[in-house]
């Protein structure tokens, strides 16, 4: 099955990769004579052994079903791509409501963005609840959160650039951003240990509020506005679809720019952020998938390669031109990478 235009795709591995059966015991049987008596005889025994072996073979193929979030980029495009890095495996790709529950259990489910891992982990847990689920595209917090109720049967690759490096991307972008506002929310606050050490070892102060509730978030947006830069740190309560244009407009009537944490970040307003390229987060997801069905319960991890997005109308409203392929090379040459 692979109906590219409704998002569906489904494939089984080439019947190449198996076991065939063994050549000498095919000839024997075909000398077994040539009456209509011993064509309907080899007949017979040719079928079983395409059963045996080559049916065996497929009932062995472990599935893999990857479940999207929503139809548009990047969702379909990285369903696309682990489509093609998983050749062996029996790939089925389209939204959770299209999954047939009768089905058998697949090895493993791959949940691409928030809202397929939430449908995912509710629904799986009553129905399959030893199938190991893989995420991606998806924020550190909500990972966090799910393995703190799921144990080890979650996992994946999140989103989130390592506090470390999102430090060095604003030094190496102006040396003179000092101050570092951030507001954590209920979701990021366990972060601030890693945040303050990572502004620690940067040389930089920060400015920084934590968020309980919605009606805080005017005031603490207020007090992180006094810094220099203001670093997105993804949290439901703060960044929500209801608040994002509200604080990207605030920082811009304030004149501070904003890094942000997704490339849909950036179009939206921020100056620049980090993001990983389709294809990296496709190769990562699919190596840890390729673990998991293995037996493998691998820990989640952040994807391995970033790259630098600017937004280029909003650095122009802010007098600031930045190089996103120049900072990206100066990323990757303090991190010792080509």
């Amino acid at each position: 099955m692979n109906r590219v235009g409704g998002l569906v795709y489904g494939h089984k591995p080439r019947v190449g990769a198996f076991h065939t059966p063994p050549v000498g015991g095919c000839f024997r049987l075909w000398r077994a004579g040539t009456s209509v008596f011993g064509l309907l005889i080899r007949g017979l025994a040719l079928s079983f052994l395409f059963l045996v072996f080559c049916g065996g073979a497929f009932a062995n193929v472990k599935s893999v079903w990857v479940v999207l979030s929503e139809a548009g980029e990047p969702h379909a495009e990285l369903g696309r791509v682990l489509f093609e890095r998983l050749p062996d495996l029996d790939v089925r790709v389209r939204p959770w409501n299209e999954f047939d529950a009768a089905d058998p259990p697949p090895a493993a489910i791959i949940a691409v963005g928030a809202r397929a891992l939430r449908e995912v982990t509710e629904d799986a847990r009553r129905r399959w609840p030893h199938v190991p689920v893989v995420a991606t595209l998806v924020a550190r917090s909500q990972l966090d959160r799910l393995i703190a109720i799921e144990g080890r049967r979650v996992t994946g690759i999140y989103l989130d650039p390592p506090f470390p490096l999102q430090f060095s991307l604003l030094r190496l972008t102006r040396p003179e951003w000092r101050r570092v506002g951030v507001l954590l929310g209920p979701d990021s606050s366990v972060h601030r240990d890693e945040i303050e050490r990572a502004a620690r070892a940067a040389g930089v102060e920060l400015v920084l509020r934590e968020v309980e509730s919605a009606d805080q978030l005017a005031a603490a947006l207020q007090t992180v506005l006094g810094a220099d830069v203001l670093l997105a740190v993804p949290d439901s309560l703060i960044y929500s679809a209801r608040t994002v244009q509200h604080i990207l407009l605030s920082s811009y009537r304030r004149n501070v720019p904003v890094l942000g944490f997704s490339a849909a970040f950036v179009r939206a307003g921020a100056l620049l952020g980090l993001h990983a390229p389709p294809d990296t987060l496709a190769s990562q997801t699919a190596g840890m998938v390729r673990e998991v069905v293995a037996g493998g319960r691998p820990a989640p991890r952040a994807v391995g390669d970033f790259e630098v997005m600017v937004n280029a109308n909003v650095g122009r409203s802010l007098g600031i031109q930045l190089n996103a392929a120049a900072l990206s090379r100066a990323l990757r040459a303090e991190r010792g990478r080509p």
